[in-house]
């Protein structure tokens, strides 16, 4: 029943199909003079379930006495749709769909309308139509909710609440719609960007009047990135309120509707924490497994790839993903970290550049070069990193540096002394990776001799450093300007969001935690027992993952804040495993569910290639796209690279530099053919070619239909020229016979015609001849029979008889040949 003054708020729920589904579009069946608001929220079990017998949707309740969805601590409530009469509909965007239904947390979705006060109509016919997708979508929707709540005093004037959380996803989002929620004494909801290295001052990106009826309203797409911080601002205003009133607690919230690759929902609560759940789209679930990615067009580069100046490609020995997605993979051009790879100073003993294009950008999910660059830069390239700006950092031993390229290749700075390695600020010893940061800083991992990672300003200028711990765990941030010397500083990350830097302490299998600022020591995980921290990265929700693997173990991904939670990479014991990388899997691998996570991982074992894992989780069914399920196959023992095969080494940097000359010219080719006319004329010449080549495919064709007929018209001749001359032998022997004695031709086997008429020599001669060639169209023995027999018995039938003297009737015989000779026909026409 309607209360006096108030609106109604009434829920029904729907049981959606045992089956993935994509939501790409709601239509609003309401009545904008009697429904001010229609939301459509998705959940895992409503307040309300049908009875037994009852059929859908469910009769509708009182969303006012109960909420919408029952609250399930590992389950939580999506919006999907919100329509206002005063806002209007929003579509979604191409190729962007909310997963439900099986294989998700949302299997209902539940419609909660609000009326106008006393203007319920009747009947209600009050809905909305869901449309689904079944198909896969490279995107997924997902929504950043904000929450607060203020006290509100009469004649309390203007003043602002404010709600803002940093946000710690490892993907970009992209924005499409906005809803600000009601509010009786506010004035504005409005969401901005705090301000960036790129951007001095912060910027709105999205506003709405909290007294209308709104619902999701479309806005220009933009681009939300990992450590950006978004904050909402709501404005109250109490001017207006009664000077004897009470306060009032009144609520403000907005809902940002994003999508990515992997969705990505959460809440931001007043005092800028996030709520999310391990079950939340796009997170990782423990129980979920890693196995050998089944998409069969993932191929990528391969160890032995011979390129166009005949070297190789080597180990993949780093792998990351920019922020277009796109995926950076680093080689090693055959180079092999050995035991006298270094010599005593720590001085790489090679003195020539690799002339290989190590650096490759390649489609994350075909393993499609999509770009190459980097020959004569480096010496012993250890690991790649890429930074918000699409700038390329690769960290090299050899040189005792870190270069920074952009995108294309082009060298943009130099890090550390040119094969000078030390301690000191303008030094580094064998640097082995680069954390880039938002603000335009940076921090290197330096290294293997220096334990330390050190923080430079954008323009390279040192700013401050944070050395590994003793093995014991004390630390001692102000002595040691070199470093503990304890460990290995392998990888690095930071968080943007909390300001804390993250060290992979490789030989002591420990990550450690750093204040960006004062740099104190604030956490140590031990791993140990995994085996040695290899690398780290960004995962979803702010999760920081390591790599740690020991030999003859398989390796483990471990949440370094979360130790407990860990994936194990099936059949790597032996690949060496020295880098990773995540991002989405394949559309084709989940269709209309929730797309899957990928992890990329570079090995250094002998000949291997970039290995590629997919997270499924539990009880996944593959979608019926025709592709093969995961299976996980015995893996083969692969020895871990030691050394090279010996080679004099000056005959081997002589080979490198005849090559590097070659690279140089492929590069000028490869230069000029990127000219735009150049590519349209190879483009024309290409399709004349084609053309030209179809014609002479025609034209093959027809010269070998010819040789065909004219080979079988030989063959026949050749078979016509062997009967006419065994009949000839056959004459010539039935005239010795004739002539001679039967006593001395018991052994001739030569059969003696007998008969009237034409001489017997004669008729088996032209009788022979008529059959081969009445056999030769086609006629076959059935005319060879009736000629000799003609032949044979003008008057009487001929008969024959061996030299022993038994005869038989002279037509057999002409059956007998005429049935031999069809057979050899019948095998001659089948071989041509």
């Amino acid at each position: 029943m309607l209360k006096d003054g108030e609106g109604e708020y009434l829920c029904t729920a729907w049981l959606l199909p045992d089956k993935p589904l994509r939501l790409v579009g709601v239509d609003v069946l309401a009545d904008p003079q009697a429904v001010d608001e229609v939301t459509v929220m998705g959940c895992e079990i409503p307040s309300k379930l049908p009875k037994e017998g009852e059929q859908q949707p469910i009769r509708a309740w009182d969303c006012n006495a109960q909420p919408a969805c029952r609250p399930i601590s590992v389950s939580p409530i999506h919006t999907l749709y919100a329509w206002g009469r005063d806002t209007l509909p929003l579509q979604y965007p191409r190729g962007v769909g909310y997963s439900m239904g099986a294989g998700s947390r949302i299997k209902y979705a539940v419609l909660k309308v609000h009326y106008s006060a006393g203007v319920r109509p009747r009947p209600d016919n009050t809905g909305v139509r869901l449309n689904f997708d079944n198909r896969g979508m490279p995107f997924s929707a997902g929504m950043l909710s904000y929450s607060n709540a203020a006290e509100v005093r009469p004649k309390a004037g203007h003043f602002t609440v404010w709600t803002g959380c940093c946000y710690k996803g490892f993907q970009p989002l992209t924005t499409y719609g906005v809803r600000v929620g009601r509010s009786s004494l506010g004035s504005l909801v409005y969401l901005k960007k705090g301000p960036t290295p790129f951007q001095s001052a912060s910027h709105v990106m999205a506003s709405g009047d909290p007294q209308l009826s709104l619902g999701l309203a479309g806005i220009t797409g933009q681009v939300i990135l990992p450590g950006d911080r978004l904050l909402v601002a709501c404005e109250f205003n109490s001017l207006g309120m009664d000077a004897n009133a009470s306060a009032v607690n009144d609520t403000c919230s907005m809902d940002l509707a994003v999508y990515s690759a992997l969705p990505h929902n959460e809440v931001c609560q007043a005092d800028a924490s996030r709520l999310f759940y391990e079950t939340s789209p796009g997170n990782m679930k423990r129980s979920a497994s890693l196995l050998p990615d089944p998409y069969p067009l993932w191929r990528p580069l391969q160890y032995d790839t011979v390129l166009s100046n005949q070297t190789i490609l080597g180990n993949a020995a780093s792998v990351t993903l920019g922020p277009d997605g796109m995926l950076w993979v680093l080689y090693r051009g055959g180079r092999v970290w050995d035991a006298d790879a270094f010599d005593a100073d720590f001085r790489y003993l090679f003195h020539d550049p690799i002339t290989t294009d190590v650096v490759v950008q390649m489609h994350p999910d075909t393993g499609t070069v999509l770009r190459r660059w980097g020959s004569g830069h480096f010496y012993m390239p250890h690991m790649i990193s890429v930074d918000r700006s699409n700038n390329v950092w690769v960290t090299d031993p050899g040189r005792q540096q870190v270069l920074k390229f952009s995108a294309s290749g082009e060298l943009l700075m130099e890090m550390g002394q040119f094969d000078s390695p030390g301690t000191k600020r303008i030094h580094m010893c064998q640097p082995t990776h680069v954390a880039p940061l938002n603000d335009g800083t940076f921090i290197i991992g330096d290294g293997y001799c220096n334990s330390r990672a050190v923080r430079f300003l954008a323009d390279g200028t040192y700013h401050s450093q944070f050395q590994l711990p003793e093995k014991n765990g004390t630390y001692d941030i102000h002595n040691n300007p070199g470093g503990s010397g304890i460990g290995v500083v392998h990888s690095v990350a930071f968080d943007e969001c909390d300001g804390m830097v993250y060290v992979a302490d490789k030989e002591n299998g420990r990550v450690h935690t750093f204040d960006l600022n004062t740099r104190n020591l604030t956490a140590t995980a031990g791993l140990a027992s995994y085996g040695k921290a290899y690398a780290l990265a960004k995962g979803p929700y702010g999760r920081i993952l390591a790599l740690m693997w020991a030999p003859g173990q398989d390796a483990v991904i471990v949440d370094a804040g979360a130790p407990t939670q860990n994936w194990t990479l099936p059949n790597t014991a032996d690949l060496a495993p020295h880098d990773l990388a995540v991002g989405p899997a394949p559309v084709a691998l989940s269709g209309a569910s929730e797309r899957l996570m990928a992890v990329y991982i570079a090995p250094l074992c002998a000949g291997c290639a970039l290995r590629k894992y997919v997270l499924f989780p539990e009880g996944f069914v593959m979608p019926d796209t025709g592709l093969p399920p995961p299976v996980l196959v015995p893996a083969r023992s692969l020895p871990v690279v030691q050394q090279l095969e010996s080679e004099d080494a000056e005959a081997w940097r002589e080979r490198e530099r005849m090559y590097q000359q070659e690279d140089r010219e492929q590069a000028e080719q490869q230069r000029q053919m990127a000219s735009p006319a150049l590519l349209q004329q190879l483009q024309q010449t290409l399709e004349a070619m084609q053309q030209q080549l179809a014609a002479q495919h025609l034209a093959q064709q027809q010269l070998s239909a010819a040789a065909a007929t004219q080979q079988k018209l030989a063959a026949q001749h050749q078979a016509v020229a062997a009967v006419v001359a065994a009949a000839a032998q056959q004459q010539a022997a039935a005239i010795e016979a004739t002539q001679q004695q039967a006593t001395d031709a018991a052994d001739d086997d030569v059969i003696a015609v007998k008969g009237s008429g034409l001489g017997a020599s004669d008729r088996t001669v032209l009788a022979t001849i008529i059959a081969v060639l009445t056999f030769s169209a086609g006629l076959g023995a059935l005319l060879g029979a009736f000629a000799l027999y003609w032949l044979a018995k003008p008057g009487q039938e001929a008969r024959a008889s061996d030299a022993g003297g038994v005869s038989f009737p002279a037509s057999s015989i002409a059956t007998l040949l005429g049935a031999g000779k069809s057979m050899e026909h019948d095998k001659l026409l089948h071989s041509a």
